[in-house]
């Protein structure tokens, strides 16, 4: 394939997109070839791949694991992750109620294959495993949600860092720059462990969300999982989208 330069648009974004075409069969998570490989596929120099790389990172295609290589990421550009989406806590904030959090239960396991894949960490890599009862002052709790965080990031980690907003915990009480999230919301069974807990009907079903918080250079530092079975809960976030790209 040969490339033209002069008069044109310039070789690091013709690189990129066509890095973007090759890739896009990628799962997210999947490691993509190392530079030394995109170099002798596209026959360019390192500079212009790892500028092709940087753009696809920005553009949120792409993201690094500082020492472990590039991954294919989920097309989410970066944002401030607290105006993008708000805590549960902020959530009910927003509407006029008091959140509530209970039963936070911390503990150490090895992450299994799904965790290790948002985490993209090996499988059976020790994390934290933060557990919670989530709510508003007055109710009993309507949300179940169990976070695993890469213990790099916080070696530290005690159950009372939690107070109340996940978010802040990361951001403000371990001064982690966030610049990313991934957020998917799905219908889903409740599930027998929190069956166990609540003695809900395992079967019931419940607003399931999942969410992913990256570094400024793209490397997941939690991954969290949330039920929620309140009749009147209110999921929101709020997201900005540039129409230039459409016009």
């Amino acid at each position: 394939m040969v490339f033209k330069v002069p008069g044109g648009e310039a070789l690091y974004l013709q690189i990129a997109d066509e890095i973007k075409k090759d890739l896009a069969k990628l799962r997210y998570g999947q490691q993509i070839p190392s530079e030394a490989e995109l170099i002798e596929r596209y026959k360019v120099s390192r500079g212009t791949i790892r500028q092709a790389i940087s753009g696809l990172v920005s553009t949120g295609f792409l993201f690094r694991i500082q020492g472990k290589g590039t991954y294919r990421g989920n097309g989410l550009s970066n944002y401030d992750v607290r105006n993008y989406l708000p805590s549960f806590s902020n959530t009910l904030l927003l509407v006029g109620k008091t959140p509530s959090i209970s039963d936070v239960r911390l503990s150490s396991i090895p992450a299994d294959e799904y965790v290790s894949s948002m985490l993209c960490i090996p499988p059976g890599e020790e994390v934290w495993r933060l557990e919670r009862f989530r709510g508003e002052m007055g109710r009993e709790p309507y949300c179940y949600a169990i976070a695993h965080i890469i213990k790099d990031f916080m070696p530290d980690l005690k159950v009372e860092d939690l107070e109340l907003s996940l978010i802040d915990m990361v951001i403000e009480k371990y001064g982690i720059k966030v610049s990313s999230t991934s957020n998917s919301v799905f219908l889903a069974k409740l599930g027998d462990e929190i069956s166990l807990l609540t003695g809900l009907d395992p079967n019931k079903t419940v607003l399931c969300s999942e969410f992913v918080m990256r570094t400024e250079d793209g490397q997941p530092v939690l991954f969290d999982c949330a039920k929620n079975w309140g009749d009147d809960f209110k999921y929101s976030f709020e997201s900005n989208i540039d129409l230039n790209k459409y016009n």
